[in-house]
C-alpha cells in the first residue's frame, strides 16, 4: 500500500501537480481571505515546504519528498492567486481611470522612466513607461503604473528628432499625452481590452504625437548588465 502513492505520482508527476497547483489558485480566490498579512506567511511557508523537500530527497525519503513536493505547488499556486488578486493602490494610473478621477481622451502630463529599448514598428515606435508623476487639470501628484506609448516617425526630420532624447533604458522624461482604457468595440470571444492591458502589465495606452510634447529629464540609474541586453536586442531587430 506505501508503494501505491509513489506508483502513481510516478506514472503522471505533471498531473499531479498541476492539479496542485490548480487547487491553490482557486483556495487564493477564496472571499474569506485577507490579502495583506497571507502573502508574506503563505511566501514563508512556500519556502520552508521548499527546503524540507530538498532535505526528504537528499536522505532518500521519496514518499516525503513527493507530498512535500506536492505541498510546495499547492502553495505557489496560492501565493499567485494572492498577487495576481491584490488591491490596485490610489495611484495607479489604472485606479485613477477606474474610479472616473481621469476621463479617457483628457490631456495630462506623465513624467517617469523608459523601461527597456523603445520597440520598432511601421513608421513608428513603442514606449514601455513607468510613471513617477502626473497632471491634469493643473494638479499634479504622485503615479504609478505603466503605459505603453506609440510615437509615430513619418518624416526623416521628426526621426531626427526623437533620436535626439535618446530615449533608451533608463532615460528619465516628461511627456504630453491623452490616455486611453476606454472599452471598444471587438469582436465575439476577443478579450476585453482592459483585460488585455492587465495581463500585458500594462495600466493605460497613449500616443506621443510630436516631439514638441517630449521634455527629456535626467537618467535614472540602471543595471548596467540589463542596458547592454536591451542595446543588444534593439541592435538585432534593426539588423532583422
Amino acid at each position: 500500500m506505501t508503494d501505491l502513492p509513489k506508483a502513481r505520482f510516478a506514472s503522471n508527476p505533471l498531473m499531479v501537480l498541476a492539479s496542485a497547483l490548480a487547487l491553490g489558485i482557486l483556495a487564493g480566490h477564496s472571499p474569506a481571505r485577507q490579502w495583506s498579512p497571507l502573502l508574506p506567511i503563505s511566501i514563508a511557508v512556500g519556502v520552508v515546504i521548499i527546503i524540507v523537500s530538498v532535505w526528504f530527497l537528499s536522505n532518500r525519503k521519496l514518499m516525503q519528498a513527493i507530498l512535500s513536493v506536492t505541498a510546495a505547488f499547492f502553495c505557489a499556486g496560492f501565493v499567485l492567486s494572492l498577487i495576481d488578486s491584490r488591491p490596485i493602490g490610489p495611484n495607479r494610473i489604472a485606479r485613477l481611470q477606474d474610479d472616473g478621477i481621469i476621463a479617457p481622451g483628457d490631456p495630462v502630463e506623465l513624467t517617469g522612466v523608459i523601461s527597456g529599448e523603445p520597440e520598432p514598428a511601421p513608421q513608428s515606435f513603442y514606449l514601455t513607461f513607468k510613471a513617477e508623476r502626473i497632471r491634469f487639470e493643473g494638479v499634479e501628484r504622485d503615479a504609478t503604473g505603466t503605459v505603453f506609448l506609440l510615437v509615430p516617425v513619418r518624416e526623416q526630420q521628426v526621426a531626427k528628432e526623437y533620436d535626439a532624447f535618446q530615449l533608451r533604458y533608463g532615460a528619465r522624461v516628461r511627456v504630453m499625452t491623452s490616455l486611453d482604457r476606454e472599452e471598444k468595440f471587438r469582436n465575439p470571444g476577443v478579450l476585453p481590452f482592459t483585460e488585455y492591458l492587465e495581463r500585458k502589465g500594462y495600466d493605460a495606452t497613449g500616443v506621443i504625437k510630436s516631439p514638441l510634447l517630449i521634455e527629456r529629464l535626467d537618467d535614472e540609474r540602471v543595471f548596467l548588465p540589463l542596458a547592454w541586453l536591451y542595446q543588444w536586442r534593439q541592435h538585432l531587430e534593426k539588423e532583422f
